[in-house]
């Protein structure tokens, strides 16, 4: 057999092996898109509660020093999940005008305490939108 025809067949088996459809997976297998990121209680959106989550106290980050020597303002908008307890747990960062400003909100919110959302009479774990701007008086 000479090399044209070695290669020939090799490209023939490549291509079979390419073009066939991968081996399917059972339906028990599959992951289920239903579950959620930390596997824990369902997480509610703000229109599925009865009462949405709000902060204990005001959420006041503090001001990056080099962005106020600058004279810098911004804003960040964030979702977190409040937990059925009141703490703070994933957030989702969805704007922020400089990356000083996102820090500063991510470590306020590290100690920040919320009133949990309730649903049915119940505390339960729901997303919330927070707006924080960052203006200099």
């Amino acid at each position: 057999m000479g090399w044209k025809a070695v290669v020939a067949a090799f490209l023939w088996v490549f291509a079979s092996a390419c073009a066939s459809p991968p081996d399917p997976v059972e339906p028990a297998q599959r992951p289920s898109a239903a579950i959620q990121e930390d596997a824990g209680p369902r997480t509610f959106s703000e229109d599925e509660v009865d009462r949405p989550a709000r902060p204990l106290a005001p959420i006041e980050p503090i001001y990056p020093p080099e962005l106020r020597a600058l004279g810098i303002e911004g804003e960040v908008e964030a979702r977190v999940v409040v937990l059925a307890d009141g703490s703070v747990g994933r957030s989702r960062l969805i704007f922020s005008s400089h990356e000083a400003f996102t820090v500063a909100v991510r470590d306020s919110l590290r100690d920040a305490r919320f009133h949990p959302a309730e649903r049915a009479g119940r505390h339960v774990a729901s997303w919330v939108t927070l707006e924080l701007r960052f203006r200099l008086q």
